[in-house]
């Protein structure tokens, strides 16, 4: 095969001439941004890694320290904020010396600061008024050797009082008395009452009595009220009258008998207060006369009638009793 010659002028290849490779330069030289170091001869020379890598690790390195000091910072905030917090809450306290003490007996004298507390190790008595400006609370319990004045009580547990006055005392709710109570004025109950033993009273004052079971009296039943009114009958004869006298419960009738007496009714009479339904009248003749008349009665939830059914004796005096219950 024939070789070509390079001394040929028209061979693409200049004569004598040799092809040198191009200078290269690395992707780390690129990377790191060195320029490529040439020698004598032209060729390059790479530049050295150790120094490349030192570099790049003198950067992380400083961000690493840029970190901790910006967690510090943040660490020491937090930590001054919580103490001045704490310092807001907590309040000082200070023992009171022999000279304090002594002063605040002499003198009006303020002891420490309004913000401290004032504790006491041992037992406190004081001779004077002690005069407390806010509220007082009382961690154990309260024993009082004399007289208390409060105006108002508020008691959420228990209280046991040996001696308790008290010019106007409220109750919410339930009340339990286990000893005597005496009460020197009048009672007023709104709503029932229920006593499971025995109540004793002088007087005892109701406008409506119910009883559910006997009712026992061991003296007199004395009944009061008002008059009831009445009206003469034609069985009384020519100028006959009758009166009464008693309350709509109990009371007497007297009839005297004129000239003619007839048959009919001696006297109607109207209750005071009319019953709610038509009760029952009781009536008893007073003596011999009253006894001989045949009478009977009319009755009605306004008032009744005493009458006979055959003419009494003229010019007679009789009366009779009655008893009225509804």
């Amino acid at each position: 095969m024939e070789q070509p010659n390079k001394n040929d002028p028209n061979s693409l290849e200049a004569p004598d001439t040799s092809v040198t490779p191009a200078s290269t330069q690395t992707v780390e030289d690129n990377l790191e941004g060195h320029e490529p170091v040439k020698t004598a001869g032209g060729s390059a020379k790479k530049p050295n890694k150790l120094k490349a890598l030192f570099k790049r690790f003198n950067v992380y390195f400083l961000m690493f320290v840029l970190l901790i000091i910006v967690a510090i910072t943040i660490a020491v905030i937090l930590a001054l904020n919580a103490r001045d917090t704490g310092n807001a809450t907590v309040i000082d306290s200070q023992t009171l010396s022999d000279d304090s003490l002594k002063q605040l007996a002499n003198s009006d004298i303020g002891v420490g600061d309004p913000k401290q507390l004032l504790t006491v190790q041992s037992n406190a008595i004081f001779t004077g008024k002690m005069l407390v400006r806010q509220n007082v609370e009382i961690g154990g319990g309260l024993t009082v050797g004399g007289d208390m004045n409060i105006s108002a009580l508020n008691v959420s547990g228990k209280g046991t009082f040996d001696q308790l006055q008290a010019n106007d005392l409220t109750l919410t709710r339930n009340a339990t008395i286990h000893g005597q109570l005496a009460v020197q004025n009048s009672v007023t109950v709104n709503g029932s009452g229920t006593f499971s033993g025995a109540v004793t009273a002088p007087t005892i004052n109701t406008s409506n009595l119910q009883l559910n079971g006997d009712f026992t009296t061991a003296r007199h039943i004395v009944v009061t009220g008002s008059t009831p009114s009445k009206s003469d009958g034609n069985a009384l004869g020519g100028g006959g009258t009758s009166s009464i006298s008693g309350s709509d419960t109990a009371g007497s009738v007297t009839v005297n008998t004129g000239s003619n007496p007839g048959t009919g009714c001696f006297a109607n009479i109207t209750f005071a207060n009319r019953f709610t339904a038509v009760p029952k009248v009781l009536v008893t003749p007073i003596g011999s006369a009253a006894g001989s008349v045949d009478y009977y009665v009319n009755r009605s939830a306004t008032g009744f009638s005493i009458c006979t059914s055959s003419p009494a004796a003229s010019g007679q005096s009789f009366g009779f009793d009655f008893f009225v219950i509804g």
